[in-house]
């Protein structure tokens, strides 16, 4: 069992929930503010005036549906900000569990980037990976400072805080391999 991926589709739900409740909140106040474009009052006799009137209808219903498709990539991107803040507040009120563990093993990801006007750049990602006692699998990316202590095979107290991302605290040796 992999802890790391454990509410991973809670998170998506979440942001389903969100976006359909600030979408529908949208798109109501949307139409109680929106007034179309009014029309020119002719009998059909005129065929400027004929013409401008379907520019005119062509207009609505374009802002119509900008608007539809604008308002809900605009409720997405709400809806993720806010889900993502409400599940690290979730996070730094979950209490701190520590079990006992053994390194499997560390990896360092090294991502190069930039481009023709920001330049190269590389960008190192350190992986840990705890098996605990009851066979439950644990991944962590962490800094530097936190990969370079721990050899694999060590064993000891892994602390960390359980979330949608699991958070490493620690890791307490108690017996090197």
């Amino acid at each position: 069992m992999d802890v790391s991926k454990n509410s991973k589709y809670s998170s998506w739900r979440s942001i389903g929930v969100t976006l359909s409740i600030l979408y529908i909140i949208t798109v109501l106040v949307y139409w109680g503010i929106y007034e179309p474009l009014e029309y020119i009052d002719d009998n059909g006799t005129i065929p400027e005036i004929t013409r401008v009137n379907e520019i005119i209808k062509s207009i609505n219903q374009d802002s119509k549906s900008f608007f539809l498709i604008a308002g809900f990539f605009v409720c997405l991107f709400i809806s993720i900000i806010i889900v993502r803040i409400y599940e690290e507040i979730q996070l730094y009120n979950q209490p701190i569990e520590k079990v006992s563990a053994t390194l499997k093993s560390k990896e360092i990801y090294t991502r190069i980037g930039g481009g023709f006007r920001v330049g190269r750049y590389m960008q190192d990602s350190y992986k840990l990976e705890f098996k605990s006692d009851d066979q439950i699998k644990f991944i962590f990316f962490v800094s530097f400072e936190q990969y370079f202590p721990i050899l694999e095979g060590n064993k000891g107290i892994l602390t960390y805080k359980e979330g949608r991302r699991n958070k490493y605290i620690g890791f307490e040796i108690k017996q090197i391999k």
